[in-house]
């Protein structure tokens, strides 16, 4: 699965901008 651990990483990126959104 190459293609998963990009979108893994992408998904956890997201995870953190969105909760530095949702602390603001």
């Amino acid at each position: 699965h190459l293609n998963e651990s990009p979108i893994n990483k992408n998904v956890a990126v997201n995870n953190l901008l969105y909760s530095h959104i949702n602390n603001k």
